[in-house]
């Protein structure tokens, strides 16, 4: 009995030796602290990537509907429209971007002007799977619209004879392709959101026989005006000298021609006679000499100087004489003349 009772009362005495014992508590703490690090960082980490792929995700989806709007023409979104805009969200957001998966977009016609779409993505988590979140599911949506306000539009359109040719490759005259594209232009433009604002049309037809100058002095007269203050001209004046044919220049010229009549000047030469004089070779002619005054034409054009000055040319004309000469046997000798 005193053994047992001896052992029972050493038992206080190492509980409380145990108690006062400071070693190793550190690992139970840091074990006791992990689970709850980990949830905050792990959210943290996990929430980011899930923000950055749902902003990426939103940019891609804005960035397809844009371009399939941009090139739907009319009121039709057709399939091809679709193509270029799922291929615009796929350049935007690429497989595996932040580690997402079965990444989806579509877009469809919402009106007749709009183009609406969906983009859906799957996250998987990093960390948070500690705690049963596996995945984030992410979804935007995203509409494009064409929003025209106070705008004022003229077409001139073209209606010469030429437009009922047929070109190469169609099989409806220019005509009739231009009736087409400028209704599918009014379409697109009227069946835009417009807001608070208009949209003014105007049509003016292009041929040989327009002219608004009746129209807009019926409107308004001080449209037009009565004159016009223009810049200072200079003649241009260009001497083309005859040769013994007419000559034309631009803008001054003239015909030059020969005196009548030979007659001696008193010069010979030696060494001919009569067989062989007239082939003596003949002096060259004279310059020619203006005879009667300049004759002034009605004006041929208009240029501009190298200053921007306006300048007028005129077609004037001046008559020229000149002399010719010859060799001729007479009185026994080879004279020179001239006419």
């Amino acid at each position: 009995m005193a053994q047992q009772i001896g052992t029972h009362g050493r038992e206080p005495h190492m509980l409380r030796r145990l108690a006062r014992d400071a070693r190793g508590n550190t690992y139970f703490l840091f074990a006791a602290a992990m689970l709850p690090m980990i949830g905050m960082v792990g959210s943290g980490v996990d929430i980011g990537r899930a923000y950055m792929a749902d902003l990426r995700l939103q940019q891609a989806c804005d960035a397809g509907v844009l371009a399939g709007r941009r090139i739907m023409t009319g009121t039709t979104y057709t399939a091809a429209h679709q193509a270029q805009a799922t291929r615009m969200f796929s350049f935007n957001f690429q497989p595996d971007t932040y580690g997402s998966t079965n990444i989806a977009f579509s877009s469809v016609q919402d009106g007749p002007a709009n183009v609406r779409g969906t983009a859906s993505a799957r996250l998987p988590t990093a960390l948070m799977q500690v705690f049963g979140q596996n995945e984030f599911n992410l979804a935007v949506t995203c509409t494009a619209k064409l929003e025209i306000s106070n705008v004022d539009v003229m077409l001139v359109l073209d209606v010469t004879g030429s437009m009922a040719t047929i070109n190469s490759g169609d099989t409806i005259t220019r005509l009739a392709a231009l009736k087409n594209a400028t209704m599918n232009f009014f379409d697109t433009l009227t069946a835009a959101a417009v807001g608070d604002g208009r949209i003014r049309f105007g049509v003016v037809p292009y041929n040989l026989n327009v002219n608004v100058g009746g129209v807009l002095m019926a409107k308004n007269p001080n449209w037009l005006a009565n004159d016009v203050e223009l810049p200072s001209r200079s003649p241009i004046f260009n001497t083309t000298w005859g040769t013994g044919t007419t000559t034309y220049g631009t803008p001054f010229d003239g015909p030059a021609s020969a005196t009548t009549g030979w007659s001696n000047n008193g010069g010979t030469i030696n060494g001919y006679d009569a067989s062989t004089c007239s082939s003596a070779p003949a002096t060259a002619n004279t310059p020619p000499i203006a005879n009667g005054g300049v004759t002034r034409s009605a004006p041929t054009g208009q240029y501009v100087d190298g200053n921007g000055k306006l300048g007028t040319t005129y077609h004037d004309t001046q008559n020229f004489n000149y002399f010719t000469y010859r060799y001729n046997w007479s009185s026994s000798r080879c004279r020179r003349q001239q006419q």
